[in-house]
């Protein structure tokens, strides 16, 4: 089990630690994500990137000077399968592998004459595809055979080159919030067709992607956070608020995780943990905006 979350300052933990134990990292950035690829914590800020080896309990920036493309990557995504971190630059650049010493690079994004602007913002990943948002569109990428299989441009009732700002594969579909709107594609469709769109009016979630809060596949199913609230998709009944139980009437600031083990942070004073085992854990809570664990 490994629990992160940060706001102005970082606080991880790995296995059966002791609360009086966990890992605190005072760091100057904005927090904006992390993911876990061993031995890593890998942390993006509006900064950069951080690494936290939490077994060691120590940690080191990257930049140019020692693996990164740019100091700033505009997105970071750690894929559970393959054992890579994939970090995505305005550039449409993509840096990809196991560590950061062993970083390779795509640039099919970037080479493409298509588009003006192609900075990567998001990355999903089911087996050997991965997804890549970006600001003309969704690109679908080949992990195993390293080549992109499709480009999504354009979404129904969207403009040609509609910027994804967000992208996820949860409830038996791909999810993109687009700066449209959100959109779903059910598992088996065509990637350029079938997309359906799942917010607006008639729907509790705005065509805007400013008020997403993260999202994840619970065991309990789709979870959304959005606008201070919590909602789960209920198929054919679409988007229902998930009740917050003795936390009820407080607002969502975060919820991120992996599986069968998520985390939500609230206008309290604790993060809560849910675990596998169905128990909740809690921690301390200075306003976390980032929240992430795995089982």
């Amino acid at each position: 089990m490994r629990w992160l979350w940060g706001a102005g300052v970082l606080v991880w933990a790995q296995g059966g630690v002791a609360i009086g134990q966990w890992g605190v990292y005072a760091y100057h950035g904005n927090i904006l994500s992390g993911a876990y690829v061993a031995p890593y914590f890998w942390i993006l800020s509006s900064e950069g990137v951080v690494l936290l080896q939490a077994e060691e309990g120590s940690y080191r920036e990257l930049n140019r000077t020692n693996g990164l493309l740019y100091n700033r990557p505009t997105a970071l995504y750690g894929d559970p399968v393959s054992g890579w971190v994939f970090l995505g630059y305005h550039t449409g650049e993509v840096q990809y592998g196991p560590a950061p010493e062993r970083l390779s690079v795509w640039r099919d994004i970037a080479a493409n004459p298509l588009y003006t602007s192609r900075a990567v913002r998001d990355f999903a990943a089911k087996g050997e595809t991965l997804l890549v948002a970006t600001d003309f569109g969704l690109v679908v990428w080949d992990k195993r055979r390293q080549r992109a299989l499709a480009t999504v441009a354009q979404f129904p009732g969207a403009p040609f080159s509609t910027p994804v700002r967000r992208i996820t594969w949860a409830a038996n579909a791909v999810w993109a919030f687009t700066d449209r709107g959100l959109y779903a594609l059910p598992e088996g469709s065509p990637w350029t067709s079938g997309w359906e769109k799942r917010s607006g009016p008639g729907w509790p979630i705005r065509d805007t992607v400013q008020y997403w809060q993260g999202w994840v596949e619970a065991p309990e199913g789709f979870l959304l956070a959005y606008r201070d609230t919590l909602y789960r998709w209920a198929g054919a009944q679409g988007w229902v608020r998930r009740p917050l139980g003795p936390f009820e009437g407080h607002k969502v600031w975060a919820i991120g995780g992996v599986g069968p083990s998520w985390a939500l942070s609230l206008d309290t004073a604790d993060v809560l943990f849910f675990l596998p085992t169905g128990d909740t854990a809690y921690m301390w809570n200075p306003a976390a905006q980032v929240v992430w664990s795995d089982p």
